[in-house]
């Protein structure tokens, strides 16, 4: 096994917090190299097609709560056409913002008021995210290690030294002053053998659809319904289980985004259970 990159911060895991991590550490003088298994980065964000930040505001001051890194993201994906978010002046409940901006998922669901109130969040494309994050992390400087899947934790008289990775070359060893696990999953800080707890939640695969007339399906449920409720329900128990917005707009014109179906009872640590959902989800054969 070959050492293949040292540096004073090694950040596992490429998704919205490893890029957070290696920013700030970068942007602070810091060396950093940052391992993602995937061959992109963003994570659940783009390659999970997780397509909406939501809830990125303080519902008693009416203020943004959440900017730094995140903001930049959404204001160079916002430039390039490919992430869309209400202004200040959209916020809250005005039947014209809530009609406008409901169907991108960008309002407070862990309010009660009815209807959600409309606040800062921002729905975005995939691809958006990986080019834009990509771009952040070559200005600074950082040493990107992408197809590198974390093995196990390099520890030395309790203390972590760095990372082994598998990859196409063979096995290689990542050494680091700092270890930062966002891998998602707790990877790195559990192979080092740190106390821990796990958890399940559903799972939930989800996908997109092109060639939807989004203005005429916003008509409908406005226009029509109790006829749109009964269609929605029935959808729904076909799916086995979905959000009360399972499908969302996207900035691309005619392509929506469905966040579902949900699939309770499984553990995301088993490759048994992850294997489940995949087949589960995936569309019946034709032939």
């Amino acid at each position: 096994m070959r050492v293949a990159a040292e540096s004073d911060v090694v950040v596992v895991g490429g998704g919205p917090a490893g890029q957070a991590a290696a920013l700030a550490a970068a942007r602070n003088g810091a060396s950093v190299t940052l391992l993602e298994r995937y061959n992109h980065l963003g994570g659940l964000a783009s390659g999970g097609m997780v397509l909406v930040l939501d809830d990125m505001w303080d519902s008693h001051q009416q203020e943004i709560s959440v900017r730094g890194i995140c903001l930049e993201m959404i204001e160079r994906m916002s430039a390039l056409g490919l992430a869309e978010y209400p202004r200040q002046q959209d916020w809250g409940t005005l039947p014209e913002s809530v009609r406008r901006w409901k169907r991108w998922g960008t309002y407070d669901f862990h309010s009660k008021e009815k209807p959600h109130p409309i606040c800062f969040a921002a729905a975005f494309d995939p691809d958006a995210w990986k080019r834009t994050s990509l771009e952040m992390v070559q200005q600074a400087g950082i040493e990107l290690r992408l197809h590198s899947w974390f093995s196990r934790t390099l520890v030395e008289d309790g203390k972590v030294k760095g990372v082994v990775c598998e990859t196409k070359g063979g096995r290689e060893a990542i050494l680091g002053k700092v270890v930062i696990d966002t891998t998602g999953d707790l990877d790195v800080a559990a192979s080092a053998g740190a106390p821990h707890i796990s958890g399940s939640y559903i799972v939930t695969t989800v996908f997109r659809l092109g060639a939807v007339d989004t203005e005429e399906a916003e008509r409908f449920e406005r226009e029509e319904p109790e006829t749109w409720q009964a269609l929605d329900r029935e959808i729904k128990h076909m799916l086995g289980g979905a959000w009360e917005a399972w499908w969302l707009k996207t900035p691309l014109p005619g392509v929506v985004w469905c966040n579902c179906p949900h699939m309770p009872g499984l553990d995301g640590l088993k490759v048994s259970d992850l294997t489940r959902a995949r087949c589960r989800a995936a569309p019946p054969s034709t032939r």
